[in-house]
């Protein structure tokens, strides 16, 4: 059982030690990564879930995973819409196409090196902290 409970907990740890990196302008991104695009001014965007088209007013960021890319279009499986209007529900199922602009920033999320170190050094002071209480108790 501690195993397993270990396994999962390192998993947990590790996933959190992510954060959103800007992707250079006119590189490309991998299908599958997680991104985030943020607009300089809101803009008006449309959803596409087979034949059904869902309106979205105002955005300002938009979530999602990539399920293809070109050198300035992104096709994303919405995962979450940022805006100040009410935005419709989205069936999982949608893509969102965004056209990469000057306007838009893109960043891909991935591991963050300053998170794995900070992480790893507050574990290592906790078991440091652990082995101290333990060896002082018996002795």
């Amino acid at each position: 059982m501690r195993i397993p409970f270990a396994l999962a907990s390192s998993l947990t740890l590790l996933s959190a030690c992510t954060s959103f990196s800007r992707v250079p302008p006119g590189e490309t991104v991998a299908p599958a990564a997680t991104v985030s695009v943020t607009f300089a001014s809101e803009r008006n965007l449309e959803a596409v879930d087979d034949s059904r088209v869902y309106s979205l007013p105002a955005v300002g960021r938009v979530y999602g995973k990539v399920e293809r890319a070109t050198a300035d279009t992104l096709v994303l499986r919405n995962l979450h819409v940022e805006s100040r209007r009410r935005q419709p529900a989205l069936p999982r199922s949608a893509r969102l196409t965004v056209v990469a602009s000057d306007s838009a920033r893109v960043e891909v999320r991935g591991l963050s090196n300053g998170l794995t170190v900070g992480l790893l050094a507050g574990l290592t002071g906790l078991l440091v902290f652990v082995l101290g209480v333990v060896t002082a108790d018996e002795s």
